[in-house]
């Protein structure tokens, strides 16, 4: 299938997953020879290319990965670690050259270190600060010999000797401080209470009058009552 006969995006995804394998500057011919993509016969797939902010192009024209640090060997990689103090991500620069993870092992592990690694491992993430050569500091091997032999005790024998002196091991659920469960009662609504409430009728000005309703009320209980006499 021709350049012409198949997508544009995914004739770009290919051509940025070679150069990000690369990791190299790669010219023309060579993406045309490996990834059989005709670049200059598609005027819109250069356009395409020049914009895209993951190519960087050279002077000479060719194209390459375009990584967040613009490095070229190891000493430019140890140049922009040693100008982040506060820390680098590790994965930032795994994409700077090809040969970097093995630049970055070389100043991990020289002597002395030029760069630490710390890891964070609930991020599962690395970063990397430049080492300072005054952090280092020669000893005699009278000194590391009395290292060697301080004896460190058994993480059990410690446990037993802590649980004999009374103290207990403290999980981490019981330091955990226990929240008060606080229980709100539900306000009764305004026509429930209304509801319940007896009303209460005062008739003061009406009191031994012809209209005084405690008579009339009194009166009615004694002609219904049951036990009345009949005349």
């Amino acid at each position: 299938m021709s350049t012409s006969e198949r997508p544009l995006g995914l004739v770009l995804l290919s051509i940025l997953k070679y150069l990000r394998c690369e990791l190299r500057p790669v010219s023309l011919e060579e993406l045309k020879e490996k990834l059989n993509i005709n670049i200059e016969a598609d005027p819109e797939l250069v356009e395409n290319l020049k914009t895209n902010p993951r190519i960087l192009i050279e002077p000479d024209g060719r194209f390459r990965w375009k990584s967040k640090y613009f490095l070229r060997n190891k000493d430019d990689l140890l140049a922009v670690i040693r100008r982040n103090p506060n820390g680098i991500d590790k994965k930032d620069l795994l994409d700077a050259y090809k040969g970097v993870e093995e630049d970055l092992e070389q100043l991990l592990h020289s002597q002395p270190p030029c760069i630490l690694c710390i890891r964070n491992n609930f991020y599962k993430q690395e970063y990397l600060f430049p080492a300072e050569p005054k952090w280092w500091y020669p000893v005699s091997e009278d000194v590391r010999q009395l290292w060697s032999e301080v004896r460190v005790p058994d993480p059990v024998d410690v446990h037993r000797h802590l649980t004999s002196r009374g103290l207990k091991q403290v999980s981490q659920k019981s330091v955990q401080p226990q929240r008060a469960v606080v229980v709100r009662k539900r306000p009764k609504s305004y026509d429930t209470r209304k509801a319940g409430r007896r009303a209460k009728l005062t008739n003061e000005h009406l009191e031994g009058t012809a209209l005084d309703p405690n008579q009339f009320i009194e009166s009615t209980r004694t002609t219904n009552s049951a036990f009345s006499s009949s005349m």
